[in-house]
């Protein structure tokens, strides 16, 4: 696969995960609605964080550092944006459990800090 097609690939997915949390903002009502609209309003949340992170990453990655042309580093961009996105969303759902301070805030981001070092050649 070449550049183009992944920058393709990758922005449809964000386009399709982006219209499905719209969907669910604007289509649900939070004070009225189950647990289950809520678990589909996190989940469509992170894969659209997710994939823009990743676009991002990647494309980041592809302009500035591109020693070698043949090794892609898409890997490395979609796991960086899926462990933001985790980060952001586990932010989020402590601030929605009313739980969040700084304390608990600084060690949900060093445990995805850590796990991004541990998987860093």
């Amino acid at each position: 696969m070449n550049r183009n097609s992944i920058f393709v690939i990758f922005t449809f997915s964000f386009a399709v995960f982006l219209s499905a949390f719209l969907i669910i903002l604007f289509a649900t009502n939070p004070y009225q609605s189950s647990w289950s609209v809520h678990l589909a309003f996190f989940i469509s949340l992170f894969l659209a964080i997710a994939a823009i992170l990743s676009l991002a990453n990647f494309y980041i990655r592809c302009v500035f550092f591109s020693e070698n042309t043949n090794l892609l580093p898409i890997g490395v961009a979609v796991r960086q944006g899926f462990l933001i996105a985790l980060g952001i969303i586990g932010l989020l759902l402590l601030y929605t459990a009313r739980v969040l301070n700084f304390f608990d805030g600084f060690l949900l981001i060093l445990a995805i800090l850590l796990i991004e070092l541990y998987y860093q050649k």
